[in-house]
């Protein structure tokens, strides 16, 4: 066998890395670029259209990010279940940002789910202890 031989192999496998490599790269950027026109739809007032850009983002590490816009675009359409359901996801994809925690607990709290909106400050207060629960906020831990 010659040396020739014993090199094909690995450099097939080398070229199959970089093929994958290229193609990661190239979804992350999509991701990144479409979850930047959603978050200028929302700064221009056009929360429809966050939403859509926002659910057409795709990539765990810009998911969470996404999630957050679709989350303030569905607030202000006034739907607060939705804004629910996109918080909860975010905190899903983000557990370690106590803000989309605290954002989440207000939500929860203005749809009368108490229990489960004093959860959510219980854990953005544990991730930023200098976090005060908002004025009225119910603690319901039954």
């Amino acid at each position: 066998m010659s040396a020739r031989d014993t090199t094909r192999p690995a450099r097939l496998v080398l070229a199959g890395a970089m093929v994958v490599v290229a193609i990661l790269l190239a979804s992350s950027w999509q991701g990144e670029t479409k979850l930047a026109d959603a978050e200028r739809a929302l700064a221009d007032g056009r929360a429809p259209e966050a939403i859509r850009l926002a659910s057409e983002v795709s990539g765990r590490s810009v998911s969470g990010r996404a999630a957050l816009v679709a989350a303030r675009a569905a607030l202000r359409l006034g739907d607060l279940r939705a804004a629910a359901r996109e918080m909860d996801r975010a905190a899903e994809l983000m557990p370690s940002e106590w803000g989309i925690h605290y954002d989440h607990a207000l939500i929860l709290e203005r749809l009368g789910r108490r229990r489960q909106a004093a959860a959510a400050l219980r854990r953005a207060i544990a991730l930023n202890p200098l976090v005060e629960p908002p004025a009225g906020f119910t603690d319901e831990r039954r």
